[in-house]
């Protein structure tokens, strides 16, 4: 007498379609050309969970730092040219001009946008400054 346990294919007990699930086998079998089942399931499947995760980890780890060094290596366009000379020619910009730059030169610099802010309207004041005769209250205007 044969006595069927679960079935290793549907996992019924008893099997609901022996014929199919037999049939099924075979053809797994075919297919796998005789391999055990054990070769073809993943390396994963065979660590434990906190092993698999500590190698993801390190799979994102690296190809985080992989991504961050391909983009540090396009923002490279060159060495930037000296700060005071930038700000200088940042001031003589118009604000939309400057604000459509500021944030990327500031990243370049390695300073807050808000750093760079201050700085660029520190020398527009001056530049107003020395563009100004008599005292800093008059506005001189020349006549025709």
């Amino acid at each position: 007498m044969f006595v069927m346990s679960e079935c290793p294919t549907c996992g019924g007990d008893p099997c609901a379609n022996p014929s199919l699930c037999r049939a099924s086998r075979e053809a797994d079998q075919t297919q796998r050309n005789d391999r055990p089942l054990s070769d073809e399931l993943p390396r994963e499947a065979n660590k434990r969970p906190a092993e698999t995760a500590d190698d993801w980890l390190a799979t994102f780890a690296k190809r985080s730092n992989e991504a961050l060094a391909a983009k540090a290596a396009e923002k490279q366009v060159g060495k930037p040219p000296d700060e005071a000379v930038l700000v200088e020619a940042l001031a003589c910009k118009t604000d939309i001009e400057y604000d459509k730059v500021r944030s990327e030169v500031a990243e370049t610099l390695g300073i807050r946008v808000t750093t760079l802010d201050d700085k660029v309207a520190a020398r527009r004041e001056a530049m107003d400054a020395a563009e100004q005769t008599g005292p800093a209250h008059w506005s001189v205007v020349p006549v025709d």
